[in-house]
């Protein structure tokens, strides 16, 4: 797993994300949400999200016997609570559970930016209920409670450009902008690595774990604790 350190810029106060939000279980109990390369995102009654293996379809209910997840029915809903990366066009890409989940609204309006006119901005943390259409979900209803300092996503590279680095979620591709000056190697594409993303007052920096900035120097930034999912009965 390659760990590279990226930081976004979100304006206001920022607080800590809430605990439910750091929480980790090896058990999931709940719906599943996302399912992406054998892994599944599983958020429970109050919308933590868990990351588990398995193969089974958005929408399966599922539980944790012996060890193991099982199917225990279908659900058409399910209540997600996590972290805003970026809303774009129609997409709110969240990070919850230390992944990304991609969510679709009715808001039509598309912006450059790192949101859009009426869409919560990066690092807003909200609870969303969503409705399940086959692997899509659709924003019912969405909650704002504040603003994390920080959020950990872990997700598929699928390009790296000149001060940039693109992930794929559900087939949604999500471009993030790195500082002036740093270039991830082209060896990252097809990896799967963890992205520490860190919303603060202005201050954009960015920093690889593994000491790795192919050859590229970036704004002397260090990396931080993220925020997952949890476990919820």
């Amino acid at each position: 797993m390659r760990k590279v350190v990226v930081f976004l810029v979100v304006v206001g106060a920022a607080v800590s994300a809430s605990p439910a939000l750091a929480a980790r279980s090896a058990s999931a109990h709940g719906v599943v949400v996302s399912k992406e390369r054998g892994t599944l995102l599983v958020a429970g009654a109050r919308g933590a999200v868990t990351a588990a293996h398995g193969s089974f379809a958005v929408g399966t209910r599922v539980t944790t016997r012996s060890g193991r997840l099982v199917a225990v029915g279908k659900a058409t809903r399910a209540v997600i609570h996590g972290v805003v990366v970026r809303s774009r066009g129609r997409v709110t890409f969240v990070s919850a559970g230390q992944h990304l989940i991609a969510i679709h609204t009715g808001r039509r309006l598309s912006s450059a930016s790192d949101s859009s006119p009426g869409q919560p901005t990066p690092g807003t943390i909200v609870t969303t209920t969503v409705g399940i259409n086959g692997p899509e979900l659709d924003e019912q209803s969405e909650d704002d409670q504040g603003t994390a300092q920080q959020a950990q996503i872990q997700a598929p590279v699928t390009a790296v450009g000149p001060g940039t680095v693109t992930v794929t979620v559900n087939g949604q591709s999500l471009t993030l902008t790195l500082p002036n000056g740093l270039t991830l190697p082209s060896s990252l594409v097809g990896q799967q690595v963890t992205l520490t993303l860190s919303f603060s007052n202005g201050n954009v920096t960015a920093d690889d774990d593994n000491g790795d900035n192919g050859g590229q120097g970036g704004n002397g930034g260090s990396g931080g604790g993220g925020s997952g999912g949890g476990h919820d009965d």
